[in-house]
């Protein structure tokens, strides 16, 4: 990818410069996540229904309050990551001073809308119940708050503010969070909050929290455009690399240090699940990071760079759509209980033919879209 002749002129080219390779490693982990989420987890689940796993992975399918496990991960990871896009995405979108322009409202505010509106979808806006919707609950919404806020760091010139923000807001809602609440589900304050805001405009608040919890998600977007600003500058790879896993440790050490004091609640972002969950953002990050942009092992890798680079799509398919395409699958294989003469296996193969089909039709959109940019390109 060649340099943007604007952005070698542009002062603080550290951190305003767009011209600058994109990162392997974060569509390869972007892919990982969402892959997790729409074909592994599914699937692991309609596997433990038919065969039973053993208890330590049967373990990361479910939302316990106070333990940390995979399926609680994928949310931060992936707020993370689209905070590490925002240096790739915005520095070619403000002027070369470093202040926002028309395409960079345009982008950020059509961005958030459009991941909002997903999200209400998802959530049911369609039912018309304030008992059962709140404009608000969203996995999508909440990429969509550490997005935007990410974005809008990138508009400060100080590189100090620009470091400390993120610390300083995950520690204000730490801080909040200890002297008004407790972590219990009913007590803790982002859950009180969330009944004031959610009741005075006559909503259900849910045990997941949302409106105080966004200081939280802004601050680890953030934290995630930081590390890829990092990871664009200018020290040679393998140091990079160790800084990563220095950076892991360092947070994994004192997530799990507060854990004794405050358990790691993914409902409401405690301090505890904050810093395991950006040290193991940051590890993962700096594994895939080695792999496939130090060692460039890059092959073999379409299937997840699908997944990452679709992202979207396949959330949308598997959380909007998934009735629809379960009702495909549903017509192609019938006869298996009769082919096998029990329907014990009817569940999982069933999940299994709605993973092939949202792969296929993520190859489709991949396809669709891919065409429409060539013709926009011709045409221009």
């Amino acid at each position: 990818m060649t340099e943007n002749p604007a952005t070698e002129r542009r002062p603080c080219a550290n951190v305003h410069s767009a011209g600058l390779e994109r990162l392997f490693s974060l569509d390869l982990l972007r892919g990982l996540d969402v892959f997790w989420l729409v074909i592994a987890q599914p699937l692991l689940e309609a596997a433990n229904k038919t065969w039973t796993l053993p208890a330590w992975l049967r373990a990361q399918l479910v939302h316990d309050w106070g333990v940390f496990g995979l399926f609680d991960f994928a949310q931060p990871l992936f707020i993370f990551i689209c905070g590490a896009a925002v240096p790739f995405a915005i520095p070619k979108r403000l002027t070369p001073e470093g202040r926002s322009t028309r395409e960079f409202w345009r982008h950020i505010l059509g961005r958030v809308a459009l991941l909002w509106t997903c999200g209400m979808l998802i959530r049911g806006v369609l039912l018309f119940d304030r008992t059962k919707f709140t404009p608000y609950s969203d996995t999508l919404q909440t990429i969509a708050a550490g997005y935007f806020f990410a974005c809008l760091a990138m508009l400060i010139r100080s590189r100090r503010v620009r470091v400390a923000l993120p610390f300083v807001l995950i520690a204000a809602y730490s801080a909040l969070c200890v002297l008004f609440g407790d972590w219990t589900r009913l007590g803790n304050f982002p859950r009180i909050v969330d009944e004031r805001v959610f009741g005075a405009l006559g909503f259900k608040a849910k045990d997941f929290t949302y409106c105080l919890t966004t200081i939280a998600w802004a601050g680890i977007a953030m934290l995630g455009s930081l590390v890829a600003e990092f990871l664009k500058g200018g020290l040679v790879k393998h140091k990079k690399a160790a800084a990563l896993f220095g950076f892991a440790a360092a947070s994994l050490v004192i997530g799990y240090s507060l854990e004794s004091v405050v358990p790691p609640i993914r409902h409401i972002y405690s301090p505890s699940f904050i810093a395991i969950a950006m040290g193991y953002s940051l590890l993962s990050l700096a594994l895939c990071y080695v792999l496939s942009d130090v060692f460039m092992v890059r092959r073999r890798m379409g299937l997840l760079l699908l997944f990452g680079q679709s992202a979207l799509c396949a959330w949308m398919l598997h959380s909007f759509f998934w009735h629809g395409v379960a009702g495909v699958a549903d017509r192609i294989i019938p006869g298996l209980p009769v082919l096998l003469g029990t329907d014990r296996y009817q569940g999982f193969a069933r999940i299994v033919v709605v993973s092939m089909l949202i792969i296929w039709l993520l190859h489709l959109w991949r396809r669709l879209r891919g065409n429409a940019v060539g013709r926009g390109r011709a045409m221009a």
